[in-house]
């Protein structure tokens, strides 16, 4: 029987054993390899994401004050919970089922059963368009950590400016003057913004639901976070 030479024997290992680390590294080129996910950082840094900062000194972030979201529970209420907040319009039923669907399988389905991520969606709503919440009835999400909070835009806008809409994350929400659907921001569970980088190291700042692509590193990004908590937690119990 031939023989095969020695040098194919060594072509062979190096595609199996080298070749797949050299293009993983190929591919994740450029992207952020976060520890801990990005914090933005208070009105006198400019409302930038965090890097590099020192946990264990005095952070400077920004800290969401607390709102109404109905009569019985307000923002504060979910202290210890992550929540995304996002934006739909009544009158839009199609795309307000397509969000709900997004997350549904963009989301929930790899991180289910995860009872610590609520998602807040905020309607807008005017005299001509009233919210159905039947709409989101087949929901696979429990309606404890789906909530919906229906306003009209001046209302919604008066309640989160400065607050959840600040620097950059403001200019990406509102255009002409207008809520733009879908667009989701991480809030964590001490009340302060986070956020991500693309692949192209462009800061996210909000992610639009709407996008496949945005909504996987919006995924990606929790997965960040919940592994972030985890350390802590564990850090904590040793």
């Amino acid at each position: 029987m031939k023989q095969t030479p020695n040098y194919t024997k060594g072509v062979v290992l190096f595609l199996i054993l080298v070749l797949p680390s050299l293009l993983y590294l190929f591919l994740t080129s450029g992207k952020h390899n976060f520890v801990y996910l990005p914090i933005i950082a208070n009105q006198s840094q400019g409302y930038v994401p965090l890097l590099d900062e020192n946990r264990q000194g005095t952070p400077e972030h920004h800290f969401i004050t607390d709102f109404a979201l109905r009569d019985s529970l307000s923002f504060r209420d979910l202290d210890d919970k992550i929540k995304l907040v996002f934006f739909s319009h009544a009158d839009d039923v199609l795309t307000s089922q397509l969000i709900g669907y997004m997350f549904e399988t963009e989301v929930w389905a790899h991180l289910g059963n995860y009872e610590d991520i609520y998602f807040l969606n905020f309607v807008v709503v005017d005299s001509t368009s009233v919210f159905d919440p039947s709409i989101f009835q087949e929901n696979i999400i429990p309606e404890d950590q789906w909530i919906n909070i229906a306003l009209t835009q001046d209302s919604l806008l008066n309640l989160l400016d400065q607050n959840i809409l600040v620097g950059g994350i403001n200019t990406k929400t509102i255009v002409n003057s207008k809520l733009k659907v879908g667009e989701t921001i991480i809030c964590d569970r001490e009340g302060r913004i986070r956020t991500g980088y693309n692949n192209s190291d462009k800061m996210i700042l909000c992610y639009n639901s709407l996008s496949k692509f945005e909504i996987k590193l919006l995924r990606d990004d929790l997965k960040v976070l919940l592994a972030e908590y985890q350390r802590e937690l564990k850090k904590k119990n040793d």
